[in-house]
């Protein structure tokens, strides 16, 4: 098995008696299936358009976000906001967990942290929040073999990335798939953004989904946004790339209809392929 430390996350802690119905009425997913397993979730603003994404577990008497390390503060800044009367906590334990991926053949399991399936798709292997001290026992243990190969597996299966591909305050997360990556509740009740996301899921006005770009030659300097054409129509916008395989926002109907003919990314031909954990 292999293993990477995820240094663009951190983990922060909310303990207090109403920590499940604070989050329930901020997150996307459904917060009080968190006691049984693990869960993905978004937060929104108020239009609808992705800001932060989340990994909760519950951890004793306290709940544990795995949540973007640079916009770690941004977030406790937005929880105490929100907080008003609530009996919760918002505490930044951030230097005592290390977070890494697991993958490939095998599994792992410690008493001194909590490793979990990642909820967005199983074929990502799973996820260890380690207390920081226990972190190179569990390792070693476990004979996990540190590696880089994590983002070539995210870009092999095409996951789309907060920050990176959804854009905070811009994105709408149902055109990245995130309902399909388990990170949204259609049978919860109110959270902020659930109008629109509710609205635009249940009339079927997703037109654009993820699809995953493979190319003959380095797409790692192609900008965000980059127009992906057919003869003079755009069909979609480019979003990220690791080497020669890349991720894209396409307009679906307007793929269907290319009728074979070629795909150009600045000038570079590109075949697109749609993302297999749509289903």
């Amino acid at each position: 098995m292999y293993c990477e430390q995820l240094r663009d996350r951190a983990i922060l802690s909310i303990t207090g008696s109403d920590k499940i119905t604070f989050l329930q009425g901020l997150l996307t997913n459904d917060i009080q299936k968190l006691t049984y397993h693990p869960i993905y979730s978004l937060m929104l603003t108020p239009q609808g358009k992705f800001l932060y994404d989340f990994y909760l577990v519950l951890n004793e008497d306290e709940i544990l976000l795995d949540c973007d390390v640079e916009k770690y503060d941004q977030i406790c800044k937005k929880f105490a906001i929100y907080k008003l009367r609530s009996d919760i906590s918002i505490n930044p334990v951030k230097d005592q967990y290390k977070i890494f991926s697991i993958y490939g053949n095998g599994s792992a399991n410690a008493n001194n942290s909590l490793v979990f399936i990642d909820p967005r798709y199983s074929l990502l292997g799973s996820r260890a929040i380690l207390k920081a001290e226990y972190a190179e026992e569990f390792l070693k243990k476990h004979h996990l073999v540190p590696a880089q190969n994590y983002t070539k597996l995210i870009y092999d299966l095409s996951i789309p990335l907060p920050h990176i591909d959804l854009i905070s305050e811009e994105s709408f997360p149902l055109e990245f798939g995130m309902d399909f990556l388990n990170a949204i509740s259609f049978e919860k009740g109110c959270y902020v953004g659930q109008e629109l996301t509710a609205r635009t899921k249940h009339r079927g006005v997703v037109r654009k989904k993820i699809y995953k770009i493979i190319a003959q030659s380095d797409l790692s300097e192609v900008k965000y946004g980059a127009e992906i054409m057919v003869n003079q129509n755009k069909i979609g916008k480019f979003c990220s790339a690791f080497n020669n395989i890349g991720k894209a926002l396409i307009r679906e109907e307007d793929y269907l209809a290319c009728n074979s003919q070629p795909i150009l990314l600045n000038g570079i031909e590109i075949n697109l392929q749609l993302s297999l954990w749509y289903s």
